[in-house]
């Protein structure tokens, strides 16, 4: 599992990039850009399936990588083009829901 530090750099890096620009990167260059150790590379393909499955991130099998321009054929991953809704923080941003409900069931206790 990823720490929520591990989790905030690879929001940050999906998340940073200038409009009409998604830098893709394989798994391998996303967990080394976000200082995410190779052991962990299983951790962060789920941590990334979860973007996926919110919007955050979107996934590809096949094409170049742009750390180093190299090829793949395994997976790789890109930031969201679509912009969040007026008024809602884009979807990196925003705490995972785990922290989220943390404040609202202290308070129901």
């Amino acid at each position: 599992m990823l720490s929520r530090a591990q989790e905030a750099r690879v929001r940050e890096i999906l998340g940073n990039h200038t409009s009409g620009t998604l830098p893709v990167y394989c798994l391998e260059h996303l967990a080394a850009t976000a200082q995410i150790p190779p052991a962990h590379l299983a951790d962060l393909a789920a941590f990334v399936r979860s973007l996926r499955a919110s919007g955050a991130c979107q996934t590809s099998y096949g094409g170049i990588c742009d750390v180093n321009g190299h090829a793949t054929a395994r997976l790789l991953i890109s930031g969201s083009p679509i912009p969040p809704p007026p008024g809602r923080p884009p979807c990196f941003m925003r705490a995972p829901p785990h922290e989220a409900a943390a404040p609202l069931a202290s308070a129901l206790v």
